[in-house]
């Protein structure tokens, strides 16, 4: 999973101006101003060999130590590294690993605070389009946007738009095609 952030606002760096000197800001930010505190979790799969604990512990237990971390940030965002699903049946049973996670998985990302789950990855589709499209469903019942994936091309590439005390935050994910 590739992750970018890009400022959304007007503009664009002329083809001439360095990248790293181009800086896309809708207004000034003072120095004072309060800062807008991004959380960005990676790979992010609650089941696989932690599974039989979680069954007696709960699907909170994987989180409880990052509480810290989380209650630190103003939004939050992971990378779901299984689909969350009741389906079964693996879709490229050739693969070597794959994955899926207790729908219930998607209400413990809501008790804990994350805002939104990328999907662009190598284990969206472990599941099939029944296991995405079921996975798609229930973040978005438990509060959490996913992005990076959909029913179609459009919603696949639609970017996750974070609004902040200073502008909004366009974020893409991206990927490419596994096999």
């Amino acid at each position: 999973m590739m992750w970018l952030a890009l400022w959304a606002c007007g503009g664009a760096p002329e083809p001439t101006e360095p990248a790293a000197e181009f800086a896309c800001v809708d207004r000034a930010i003072t120095p004072s101003a309060e800062p807008f505190r991004l959380l960005w979790a990676g790979d992010t799969l609650i089941g696989d060999r932690a599974t039989e604990h979680i069954k007696k512990s709960g699907f909170d237990w994987p989180l409880a130590n990052l509480a810290p971390a989380l209650a630190g940030a103003d939004y939050r965002i992971l990378n779901a590294e299984a689909p969350i699903t009741n389906e079964e049946t693996v879709f490229q049973p050739t693969r070597r690993w794959t994955y899926h996670t207790d729908p219930q998985v998607a209400e413990a990302f809501a008790r804990w605070g994350f805002d939104a789950a990328g999907l662009s990855n190598n284990h969206a589709m472990d599941r099939g389009p029944k296991g995405l499209f079921e996975t798609v469903a229930l973040l978005k019942r438990a509060g959490v946007q996913p992005f990076g994936a959909g029913r179609n091309r459009s919603e696949a590439l639609a970017p996750l738009i974070v609004k902040t005390t200073h502008g909004k935050i366009g974020v893409i994910a991206l990927g490419q095609t596994w096999s």
